[in-house]
């Protein structure tokens, strides 16, 4: 298990590595943790905190400057090469050091390395440490609210529209993902329907271009989970506005977005799996959940037009011809009224 003393090893192959510091910050941080808690308490941590906390000492430690490609650098292009990567399941691949490095600067940032310290400490472990923190430490906020508001800040990442929304420091202020884009079909009346697999504690960043009238979004969620849904969208004023819905297990809910237009800004749907109980049994565990996306013309925004005439329906619900003879007895009318002379 150990050769049971207060000792770091690290592979010689790092020694004309330029982030030497930084790995050896990691590790001593490590070795803290395995005498803070695992020593005095008798109480291992779960690998994905564990790490996460050693990330975070890089940063505290003054590592990651403003020059050059830093270590945080890497943990920025490794997360947003795989942000789907679930946060709280570890395989040792760099996405997972992405993911928690990501969670835990997002995490300091908003409650402070007080709550971080606190979990140090405490004889839970993993998101109950820090559940358990943030109740010691006087916030109102739990795990599931942090990582919602995260998954929301890693796309969004402008504190305009809210502070939780953000990152403040540094290098991660310009951190946002690239949502997978949605071409809605190009014509007024259109619908689109998906099934989409999706891990425990990750998400799914989906952008809807195209959509240009009333969009709706059906969603059903997977069984046996806790699952949200989260959007943005800006209004006429071109202000973003955010939005969550919750999902009991296999509930269907409708989100309705009025008079979305095209030339301000396309919407954006965050797909969640914040907790279940069988990850606790089962391995490897992924849901499966279905979304029905659909536009449609909203035709009380449209202009009024006074005809001279009555016609059988809307403007905009008649083909090429009927428009075209509707035009033809406009120009009768009005040589007729002696309005135009000649064509």
């Amino acid at each position: 298990m150990s050769n049971q003393r207060e000792i770091i090893y690290l592979n010689s192959g790092y020694i004309d590595n330029p982030l030497l510091p930084e790995i050896l910050a990691h590790e001593f941080t490590h070795l803290i943790e395995l005498n803070q808690k695992e020593i005095k308490n008798d109480v291992p941590e779960e690998t994905w905190l564990s790490e996460a906390i050693a990330e975070y000492a890089v940063t505290l430690l003054g590592y990651n400057g403003e020059n050059g490609e830093s270590y945080l650098d890497k943990r920025i292009k490794d997360f947003l090469a795989k942000p789907t990567d679930p946060l709280t399941e570890w395989t040792g691949t760099v996405y997972d050091y992405g993911s928690v490095s990501m969670f835990i600067h997002y995490m300091v940032e908003q409650y402070g390395l007080i709550v971080l310290k606190s979990t140090l400490v405490s004889q839970k472990t993993g998101i109950e440490s820090i559940n358990e923190a943030l109740k010691e430490n006087n916030y109102k906020e739990t795990f599931v609210d942090i990582y919602n508001n995260w998954v929301v800040a890693v796309y969004l990442n402008d504190c305009s529209v809210g502070s939780q929304y953000c990152y403040t420091g540094g290098k991660l202020k310009n951190v946002r993902i690239l949502p997978v884009n949605t071409f809605m079909p190009f014509f007024n009346e259109s619908s689109l329907s998906m099934n989409q697999s999706i891990r425990n504690w990750s998400s799914n960043w989906q952008k809807f271009v195209g959509v240009n009238g009333d969009f709706k979004m059906e969603v059903k969620s997977p069984e046996n989970c806790n699952f949200k849904v989260s959007y943005i969208y800006k209004d006429q004023y071109e202000k973003s506005h955010v939005k969550m819905v919750d999902f009991k297990s296999g509930e269907t809910k409708e989100i309705a977005i009025l008079n979305v237009k095209e030339n301000i800004s396309p919407v954006v749907f965050i797909f969640s799996i914040e907790g279940t109980e069988l990850e606790k049994t089962v391995s490897n565990l992924f849901f499966v959940y279905n979304t029905t996306a659909s536009v449609t013309i909203n035709n009380s925004q449209e202009p009024e037009i006074d005809l001279p005439f009555e016609t059988d329906k809307p403007l905009s619900q008649m083909n090429r011809e009927e428009l075209l003879r509707v035009l033809l007895r406009i120009i009768i009318i009005l040589i007729l009224q002696g309005k135009i002379t000649s064509l």
